[in-house]
């Protein structure tokens, strides 16, 4: 159900410019994964080329990443672009995510193989070197004592790890052995914020996210301190450009905004009871309808074969859904020798009636 911030001035409308503001900011730049998976739950135009310029890297680096949150991104931002990541130009990102080396990155990397593996809900094998099961008691048996966690797995927590983790538990909050993490690591985040050790646009965003996603306001209760919640804290840090700065100075950068953006798209999320920033949908691949044979089109027009999000247009000029494109030579040059046969005929009728009348 829809939920209206309890503290504060940042009202639905505030929200939505800051919204509609980041988003023309973020479109001026270099719009990577984290930027499209924005863009496409605010309904906002992902750019044309996105998903062709993504498959393109993927067929090049024949779909092995060095670093598996290369592989985690990818495989979302292709999604939210209306692609399929089981089949990114023949290549399972999916596959590759719950068969590869999630730790090597530390808890980062675990916590993204469960964002996306969960995130359209993708079909996971019982023989996987990771399950969804497998990725939770690996991220909830390294929780701190503090409740927070560390990326590196030490005992010193940090409050991003945290926020990261805790988006990727928060589908399964309610489960036995979940829940209880899940709270003790909410007090943590409290906790630092009323310290004021969140102290950066880029921190306030990751906290957002993950509270959004746990159906927790992040601008009322234990996020409010001298009438301010987190998220008018966030916006604090918006300029007038629509970019955000990391910690103040006004000079917007395109990193920190690409976080803010997904922070306050998540908070907007939460207040239309919409849930997760990251959960998505997988779109059906669209078919390339195949012509009659008999039909001469007089123009050739390029046929989709991806169904993109409600606001980009993602076109191709090849067929590539397998299915062969139809032969109508045949019949053409069937025609054309019939015609050329018919001017012969009628050349030879003309010539000769002519000496019959000289």
């Amino acid at each position: 159900t829809p939920t209206t911030p309890t503290t504060g001035t940042v009202t639905a409308q505030d929200l939505q410019t800051a919204v509609n503001t980041s988003s023309a900011y973020v479109l001026k730049n270099e719009v990577g994964e984290w930027q499209v998976i924005a863009l496409k739950q605010a309904g906002k135009e992902i750019p044309k080329n996105y998903l062709s310029d993504v498959k393109a890297i993927v067929k090049e680096k024949q779909g092995k990443f060095s670093r598996i949150t290369d592989t985690e991104r990818y495989a979302l931002g292709i999604l939210a672009a209306g692609g399929n990541p089981t089949n990114v130009e023949g290549y399972n990102l999916i596959e590759a995510i719950y068969n590869g080396n999630v730790t090597k990155q530390g808890l980062n990397g675990v916590a993204y193989a469960l964002v996306a593996l969960d995130s359209a809900n993708f079909t996971i094998p019982s023989t996987a070197q990771w399950t969804k099961a497998k990725l939770i008691s690996y991220l909830t048996e390294r929780q701190n004592s503090d409740g927070g966690w560390a990326w590196d797995e030490s005992t010193t927590s940090d409050i991003d790890t945290t926020a990261m983790i805790l988006t990727a538990l928060a589908p399964f909050k309610d489960q036995d052995g979940v829940k209880e993490k899940v709270e003790t690591a909410v007090e943590y985040l409290s906790t630092q914020y009323k310290a004021s050790k969140i102290d950066n646009s880029s921190t306030a965003a990751q906290v957002m996210i993950a509270l959004s996603a746990l159906g927790i306001d992040a601008n009322s209760g234990d996020f409010s301190k001298d009438n301010s919640g987190l998220v008018q804290y966030l916006l604090s840090f918006q300029n007038k450009d629509g970019g955000f700065d990391w910690q103040g100075g006004d000079v917007s950068d395109p990193f920190t905004s690409s976080q803010a953006i997904q922070g306050l798209v998540a908070y907007q999320l939460f207040t239309a009871g919409k849930g997760s920033l990251y959960h998505l949908t997988l779109t059906a691949e669209t078919p390339v309808a195949e012509k009659p044979a008999i039909e001469t089109p007089k123009t050739e027009q390029a046929a989709p074969t991806e169904q993109a999000a409600p606001t980009a247009t993602v076109v191709k000029t090849t067929n590539q859904t397998g299915h062969a494109l139809p032969n109508t030579a045949t019949n053409i040059y069937n025609l054309v020798a019939l015609g050329l046969l018919l001017m012969i005929a009628g050349s030879f009728i003309y010539l000769r009636q002519r000496k019959q009348n000289a």
